[in-house]
């Protein structure tokens, strides 16, 4: 299970796009779990997430993410699996 992919994370990342202009790029990027001890098996004990942030990385100047991602889409091969009327399959393999 995902916690950024949780509500509690969808409502954090929402506050962070609604208050970039203030806060400017940030990202989550890792989310602590604290649960607290209980002696009792049966007792269930909400956790608590603890979401740390920090600045979303500048891209290269030398556009090193572009060339990338060309270079990624030079290695894709799609290949149609099957194709009907109104549908088509399609495989997508590539290499990272």
């Amino acid at each position: 299970m995902t916690s950024a992919g949780s509500p509690n994370g969808a409502a954090f990342a929402y506050f962070l796009m609604q208050h970039k202009a203030q806060l400017g790029d940030k990202t989550i990027t890792k989310v602590t779990v604290i649960r607290p001890e209980n002696e009792d098996p049966i007792d269930l004990v909400d956790p608590s997430l603890v979401f740390h942030v920090a600045n979303v990385p500048l891209p290269p100047a030398n556009g090193g993410h572009a060339a990338k991602i060309q270079k990624r889409r030079a290695q894709e091969k799609v290949e149609v699996v099957q194709q009907g009327k109104n549908n088509v399959i399609r495989t997508h393999k590539f290499e990272i």
